[in-house]
């Protein structure tokens, strides 16, 4: 009479939940083994995980270089939408003009600079809501 081998039906089990399977059946023999499993819980996202997925929905354009942040001749409000590429500013440095263009298609969430004020290289100027 052949018997079920234990390090078998942890395998089995093991396997059906990672495939997400409802129910198990093994036989060998005389001996019969069935299981029914109960679905797992998602678990709630973590701080970090809700961070990181804000991370993804929200995007910051930065400033070129370092000068003083002029808005362009039609600045942008909250909630206008924006394409990659078109121009929301300029950054002036030593009388040049440096145009500050949008890195993401999107929406206006909100203006992190005033109107010339000083920003450095790499600085946030504008929060994007981006679009899916």
């Amino acid at each position: 009479m052949a018997e079920l081998d234990l390090d078998l039906v942890r395998h089995a089990l093991a396997v059906a939940r990672d495939r997400g399977l409802a129910e198990i059946e093994l036989e060998s023999g005389d001996s019969r083994f069935h299981a029914v499993l109960t679905p797992r819980k998602a678990k709630p996202p973590t701080p970090a995980q809700e961070a990181a997925a804000e991370a993804d929905l929200y995007k910051v354009v930065k400033a070129p270089s370092v000068g003083y942040f002029r808005f362009g001749a039609q600045p942008l409000e909250a909630g206008a939408s924006v394409k990659k590429g078109d121009a929301i500013g300029i950054v002036v440095a030593l009388g040049l003009a440096n145009a500050v263009e949008s890195s993401y298609d999107g929406v206006v969430e909100e203006w992190l600079v005033e109107q010339d004020q000083a920003v450095e290289f790499g600085q946030a100027l504008l929060r994007v809501k981006v679009s899916p």
